[in-house]
């Protein structure tokens, strides 16, 4: 990102690619954008890295949710995805951890400049406290669509399993016609 420090909105664009590429973790871009150096927090551009690295975390599990919330699926796939499901949803809340745990010490003010400024410590302490509000309102929605999304399989399951006809209830269908 020093290279394209004068048009910093390519350098968040070159991010966005090797995220694609799994050249770099979402981990690597959080722990760049929010752990080292307070100032970057009040830079726009870097806020705009941070939130569409977490788009794509959070989107990558909405995918995977909603494949394996399908109807028809057989068992060894529902499986395959439930594992995936399983494994981005702890990779997610991870990160979300990561984001907590940082901004929580910029927020709190327990990480301080280097050079001891009081009034850039206390705009860095404000910069985490905002933050820090936007990225936990974010896990609840996530969290939140999460529980509404599964309730909402399962009910479609049951009715689905409800309506399933079973060995031998041909019989009884061609009777009821």
């Amino acid at each position: 990102m020093s290279y394209w420090k004068d048009q910093p909105g390519i350098g968040v664009n070159i991010v966005d690619k090797l995220l694609n590429y799994t050249i770099l973790s979402p981990a690597s871009v959080i722990e760049w954008g929010l752990t080292y150096q307070g100032e970057r927090l009040g830079q726009s551009f870097v806020f705009e890295m941070v939130s569409a690295t977490v788009g794509k975390v959070t989107k990558r599990l909405r995918q995977v949710v909603q494949a394996k919330n399908a109807i028809g699926l057989l068992p060894e796939q529902r499986k395959l995805l439930d594992d995936t499901a399983d494994r981005e949803r702890i990779n997610m809340k991870g990160l979300f951890q990561l984001m907590d745990d940082t901004l929580s010490e910029w927020a709190m003010g327990s990480k301080s400049l280097p050079n001891g400024n009081s009034d850039e410590d206390q705009m860095m302490k404000q910069w985490g406290q905002r933050w820090l509000r936007v990225f936990r309102r974010k896990i609840t929605v996530e969290d939140t669509w999460f529980i509404e999304v599964e309730r909402a399989s399962k009910e479609l399951q049951t009715e689905a399993d409800a309506v399933t006809i079973k060995p031998g209830d041909e019989e009884d269908l061609m009777a009821i016609e």
